[in-house]
C-alpha cells in the first residue's frame, strides 16, 4: 500500500469510520501491524526524540505502563502527549501524522497544525489522551499483560528525514475538586482538558477566569458521553454547552445535563474576533493584542463552585433583566 492511500486510512480512521471504539482496533493501527513498521517502546515522562520519513514506512511507539520517571502520576485517568518538530524541519503539504489510540479513544493531529479559521501554523502540538472506561484508575487485565497504556503511530509523506519529540505524560490535575482553582496555560495547538463527578450533587458551577481580556477563549462542558472530548476550536462550539469568554465566563451544570453525573471542562482559545470588534483591538493598550496576531498562549484558571442562583451571565445580543 502506498503512503498516499494509507495517510488517507489514517486520516478516515481517525474520523471514526472505520473504528469501533471498545470493541476493536483501529484499521489504520491494524495495518501498521501488518506493515514492517519499526516498534519503539517509550516511557512516560521522558522525552524522546525521533526521526521518520516516508521511506521508514510508519513508526509505532508503545508507551509503556513504566511510571519511575513521573513525580506525580495523579490518578491516571488523562495523559498529556506533547508533540514538537522544528519549523522548517516539516512542511502543510508532507505533515507529520500522529494517531494515538488506547482500548477506548483515538485522537488524530497533524504538525503542522492550523487552527480553525487561521492561518497561523504550530510546530507544537498537545492533546489529552482520556481513558474512557470507568474503571480508568486501574489497568485493565490486557493493559497488565502487555504493560502497554497506549500506542502511537506516527507517519509522514516527507522523502526527507523529519525530525519531531513526543513527551507522554500522566495529568496530575486532570480531576477538578471542590474551591480549588486550577491555573492552567491554554492555546490554541494545546487546549486543556479537566474532569468533574457530581458525585451526587444536583447542581453545580463552574467559572473560568483570566486576567488577559485580548484573546478569546472557549469554555466548553461535554458530558463523558463525549469521549474522547472534543479539544478542537471548531468541534467544541456543537458539543454539550460552550460559551466565547475573554476574562470570565460562569456555567451551571445539573445532573440532568451530564450522564451519570460526569463531566469534562474544556479550554481552547480561538480567534480573538469571535469576542472582539476591530475598535476593541485599536483601543487596547496590550501592545500584543491585535487582530493580526491571533492565538497567543492564554493564561487561565478554571473551578467548581457551590450553584449560586443569582449569578447571571449575559452572552451578546442577549438582555439581562
Amino acid at each position: 500500500m502506498d503512503q498516499v492511500k494509507y495517510l488517507l486510512l489514517v486520516c478516515l480512521c481517525a474520523a471514526g469510520l472505520f473504528c469501533l471504539q471498545r470493541q476493536c482496533f483501529c484499521l489504520a493501527l491494524r495495518l501498521a501491524h501488518d506493515q514492517e513498521s519499526t516498534v519503539i517502546d517509550i516511557a512516560p515522562c521522558n522525552r524522546t526524540e525521533l526521526s521518520i520519513s516516508s521511506n521508514d514506512t510508519v513508526l509505532l511507539l508503545s508507551v509503556s505502563a513504566n511510571l519511575s520517571l513521573c513525580q506525580d502520576a495523579g490518578d491516571m485517568k488523562a495523559f498529556s502527549i506533547s508533540t514538537e518538530s522544528a519549523e522548517g524541519s516539516v512542511t502543510k503539504a508532507d505533515p507529520l501524522v500522529f494517531v494515538a489510540q488506547n482500548k477506548s479513544s483515538v485522537l488524530h493531529w497533524t504538525i503542522p497544525f492550523t487552527p480553525h479559521g487561521s492561518h497561523s501554523q504550530f510546530f507544537s502540538v498537545e492533546r489529552t489522551m482520556v481513558f474512557c472506561d470507568s474503571n480508568t484508575n486501574n489497568t485493565s487485565d490486557a493493559d497488565s499483560q502487555s504493560n502497554t497504556y497506549m500506542l502511537i503511530q506516527v507517519s509522514t509523506g516527507s522523502s526527507s528525514s523529519v525530525r519531531f519529540s513526543v513527551t507522554v505524560a500522566p495529568l496530575p490535575n486532570f480531576t477538578l475538586t471542590w474551591d480549588e482553582p486550577r491555573k492552567t496555560a491554554v492555546g490554541a495547538a494545546s487546549p486543556q482538558v479537566f474532569y468533574f463527578d457530581l458525585n451526587g450533587t444536583k447542581e453545580v458551577g463552574v467559572k473560568a477566569t483570566s486576567d488577559d481580556e485580548c484573546e478569546c477563549a472557549i469554555f466548553s462542558i461535554q458530558s463523558i458521553t463525549e469521549c474522547p472530548p472534543s479539544e478542537l476550536y471548531s468541534t467544541t462550539r456543537s458539543l454539550g454547552m460552550h460559551q466565547t469568554i475573554t476574562s470570565s465566563g460562569y456555567m451551571t451544570v445539573d445532573e440532568d445535563d451530564v450522564q451519570d453525573g460526569q463531566f469534562y471542562v474544556v479550554l481552547v482559545v480561538g480567534n480573538s474576533s469571535k469576542c472582539h470588534s476591530k475598535d476593541f483591538f485599536r483601543r487596547s493598550k496590550n501592545k500584543n493584542c491585535n487582530e493580526s496576531t491571533p492565538y497567543y498562549t492564554k493564561e487561565m484558571s478554571v473551578s467548581i463552585v457551590t450553584y449560586d442562583s443569582g449569578t447571571y451571565v449575559c452572552v451578546c445580543h442577549c438582555v439581562c433583566v
